[in-house]
């Protein structure tokens, strides 16, 4: 459908591409953010809501190569390290059995490469010139970081997917794998009595940390105080 408002080449049909490239990253961020949200993520998901991405993007550029004079050394290095990341995840899917997830440097690559596809379709060349430098230098450092973490996989080490800080906890009871969150240290209750601590007396209320430490400095221990601390 973009490839034919493409073709036409004039300014409605321009505008309405960018109307469906609009409605088509809301829907993809819409999805994600409710898989997230209602822990329906599963290996599966993970596989093939990039690997969509992926194949919608290499279509519009070639569509781009067609009717917009996209760069073609560019779109062969957006198109080649996505290969090269489908291969790695096939491979370590196959040897290990774990879905390789995305990355914030892939998450910025990839919005670089939007905003480069943005640019071709309204024909603004300057911005691309620019957008065009900031997505290969991304393209670059993305490839490095999913290098890193392939070897890292096929040492059997286990990394923790990115995920938005506001839903992490429920991803982590979702996602295999994922590092669970620590549990929250509980607070000692306040005791209740006196301790004799060098003639004077430990204040009501006082935690047992504050007990154990007086009892350490040489304070009279009563037998009120040894069964509070039997059970500290």
């Amino acid at each position: 459908v973009v490839g034919y408002f493409l073709w036409r080449n004039d300014p409605q049909s321009t505008l309405i591409c960018l109307g469906l490239l609009v409605i088509a990253a809301l829907t993809d961020a819409l999805d994600g953010y409710v898989a997230r949200r209602m822990n329906l993520i599963s290996k599966l998901g993970l596989i093939l809501d990039p690997l969509a991405d992926k194949i919608f993007a290499a279509v519009l550029i070639i569509e781009l190569i067609l009717f917009r004079e996209f760069p073609v050394w560019l779109a062969i290095a957006i198109i080649g390290r996505d290969l090269l990341n489908l291969l790695a995840g096939l491979m370590i899917l196959d040897k290990k059995n774990v879905a390789s997830s995305s990355t914030l440097t892939g998450k910025y690559a990839f919005f670089a490469i939007v905003i480069l596809i943005v640019c071709s379709v309204i024909r603004f060349d300057s911005g691309m010139k620019i957008v065009a430098i900031c997505t290969l230098a991304l393209l670059t450092a993305s490839i490095v970081v999913y290098a890193r973490i392939f070897f890292r996989q096929l040492r059997g080490e286990v990394i923790r997917p990115f995920v938005d800080a506001a839903i992490r906890a429920g991803f982590r009871r979702s996602v295999p794998g994922a590092t669970a969150p620590a549990p929250a240290r509980a607070r000692s209750p306040p005791m209740t009595g006196t301790v004799p601590r060098r003639g004077r007396r430990v204040r009501r209320g006082s935690s047992r940390v504050q007990v154990r430490s007086a009892l350490r400095r040489g304070c009279r221990r009563s037998s009120w105080c040894d069964r509070r601390c039997a059970g500290a």
